[in-house]
């Protein structure tokens, strides 16, 4: 009987090892987030340089206004040309360069503040304000909201002003030059037009992840 005893106690005593006792297992590891599913932040930057800089030279109506020499309403006709990105996996902050003409615009895009991505068509909207035009592609534009004004923006415009430096009188007429103008400010959206609707499509994925890796959207519990 004593021995059964012993034996049953052995039995239930939990094995250790050197006197010390037995370390429980570790927790198991948390559920990643569901953007972590998918491609990692720097494949994502990658791939929207990529479809960024195959966005073609385009010429579009981007808005309207009141023309002082004939009354009516004009459109101010905005040309987007020589698209340059580059995407910083450190900082979360996706960097886009364009032409304009003479003029040079830098936006500086942080990932984790985009609250909210949509698609519009830039010609439907004008359509919408302006007899005519119809004849115009309908071209895709990208909508990108952020929750506050953070879009870094930096311009360089060539612009025609008076000359200051040279005298004026009856023999000497005003004389005109051009200069470069910097200005930075901050936006709180910012729009890219595309001529393929499956690449603006795309690209919206693309960000929507990139955003989701860069914690936007995360910031309240509620």
């Amino acid at each position: 009987m004593f021995v059964r005893f012993v034996a049953l106690a052995l039995m239930l005593v939990p094995a250790v090892t050197s006197g010390q006792q037995a370390v429980p297992p570790p927790p198991r590891p948390a559920e990643p987030p569901p953007a972590a599913a998918g491609p990692s932040l720097e494949v994502t930057l990658q791939y929207l340089k990529t479809k960024i800089e195959g966005i073609g030279q385009l010429h579009y109506c981007a808005a309207f206004y009141t023309s002082a020499a004939t009354g009516g309403i004009v459109c101010a006709d905005y040309t987007q040309s020589s698209f340059q990105a580059a995407g910083d996996s450190a900082s979360c902050v996706l960097r886009l360069d364009f032409k304009q003409d003479q003029d040079s615009h830098s936006f500086k895009l942080p990932l984790g503040d985009i609250s909210r991505i949509d698609m519009t068509s830039v010609n439907a909207l004008n359509r919408e304000s302006l007899q005519g035009r119809q004849n115009d592609p309908d071209l895709p534009a990208l909508n990108i909201h952020f929750s506050k004004p953070s879009v870094q923006v930096h311009t360089a415009s060539v612009v025609t002003v008076p000359d200051t430096s040279q005298k004026v009188d009856k023999t000497h007429p005003q004389q005109m030059i051009q200069r470069v103008e910097e200005k930075d400010f901050l936006l709180k959206d910012y729009s890219i037009v595309f001529d393929d609707a499956d690449a603006a499509d795309r690209v919206a994925k693309a960000l929507t992840h990139a955003s989701e890796l860069c914690g936007a959207g995360s910031k309240e519990l509620f």
